[in-house]
């Protein structure tokens, strides 16, 4: 570290003996160090977390569903509490990567063509709502990690994981007969209690105030700000660099000058470098969200009526995007942004929006969702 030499070969003036850069080996040293290391035991950890048969000396398949957040937490209690009491179609799903609970069920899939319900299956529940700090939301937290769970358990989870279910009820009559009689009760059930229901209400937005939100200016505000982590990375990496050529410049022009710039240019690189990849990773599509969400409830506010629903906390920002925008790319895929507010005492949920408002009974929700669940 006290005799390494870093050269520009391009450089002129090459004539003047170099001096050794201390600071600058040694950040160079941590930096490769951390990497050569951390790289393959992150590989290894995450490879060796996955269970293992050694019976049939084979990694274990592994399906997995999103939970919005609690509802992990209640699967963990009804496995102590050792029944499920019909709690699983009650179940709410999520794919928000970033705040869902995860339910991770591992089974082996035999190359014979015997059953999975033959060897161990297990389930992994991770749960953000029983973080209780930011470092282990961040981390993630397991309430239940590879679990044994019994014949009886396995067939109360077969309805969260179709991959399972398709391959038991295939090797298995019993189960087979077991899971259609089940599905024809629910449905016959629910279809029953549907028709009975009230309908939701679509009410179009006054002319005056109809997407005014969405206007030609509005897909390029958002994705610039969308790109708010890669400008951090970019601003970052510059940062170092720019740091790193002042400590170096500083060394061979004026010797034994005033390091801080160079070392103050490294620290503001490093600290924007890491606040894009938090960004990236645990703020994915918050920043424009958040936007969207203040010119929204600012665009609300001026309705006649609206006041209290764009100042309401309770009342969650939402987009609405229709099915067949999930394969196309397009600058924005929402085809509709509001505001969706709980009504405990009308039983029912409204949902202002941009375009259009909406007022859906909560009974028929479930209802609906329950006839989807079991039907798709």
């Amino acid at each position: 570290m006290n005799n390494d030499v870093q050269r520009d070969v391009g450089k002129p003036n090459q004539n003047k003996q170099a001096e050794p850069s201390i600071f600058m080996n040694w950040f160079a040293f941590i930096i490769e160090g951390v990497g050569i290391i951390s790289i393959p035991a992150t590989a290894g950890w995450k490879r060796a977390s996955r269970a293992y048969c050694e019976e049939r000396r084979q990694w274990l398949l592994h399906e997995s569903v999103g939970l919005v957040p609690g509802h992990g937490m209640r699967v963990d209690q009804a496995l102590a509490e050792g029944s499920f009491n019909g709690m699983i179609p009650s179940l709410v799903f999520s794919s928000d990567q970033q705040s869902m609970a995860k339910l991770l069920i591992e089974y082996v899939v035999p190359s014979d063509g015997g059953s999975p319900i033959a060897y161990p299956i297990y389930l992994s529940i991770s749960d953000p709502a029983c973080a209780a700090s930011l470092l282990q939301r961040a981390v993630g937290t397991n309430p239940r990690y590879q679990f044994r769970l019994e014949p009886d358990q396995i067939l109360d989870l077969l309805p969260l994981f179709p991959k399972l279910k398709e391959m038991l009820s295939s090797k298995h009559d019993d189960i087979r007969q077991l899971i259609e009689v089940e599905e024809t009760e629910q449905v016959e059930a629910a279809i029953a209690s549907t028709l009975a229901s009230d309908l939701a209400s679509v009410h179009p937005v006054a002319e005056a105030y109809r997407n005014q939100l969405r206007n030609a200016s509005y897909k390029w505000i958002v994705n610039a700000i969308g790109l708010s982590p890669l400008v951090f990375l970019a601003a970052g990496l510059g940062s170092i660099s720019l740091g790193a050529w002042l400590l170096a410049w500083f060394e061979q022009a004026v010797p034994k000058s005033n390091a801080i710039p160079g070392i103050g240019a490294i620290i503001a690189g490093i600290g924007s470098f890491a606040w894009g990849i938090y960004l990236g990773i645990y703020c994915l599509s918050v920043p424009e969200n958040r936007w969207i969400s203040r010119r929204l409830r600012s665009q609300i506010s001026i309705r006649p009526g609206g006041s209290e629903m764009a100042h309401d906390p309770e009342a969650l920002f939402v987009s609405m995007i229709p099915r067949e925008s999930w394969l196309k790319i397009q600058m924005t895929m929402a085809s509709d942004l509001l505001l969706l507010k709980l009504d405990p005492k009308e039983q029912e949920l409204r949902m202002c929006g941009d375009t259009d408002n909406y007022v859906i009974p909560l009974d028929s929700i479930a209802k609906i969702c329950l006839l989807r669940r079991i039907c798709v």
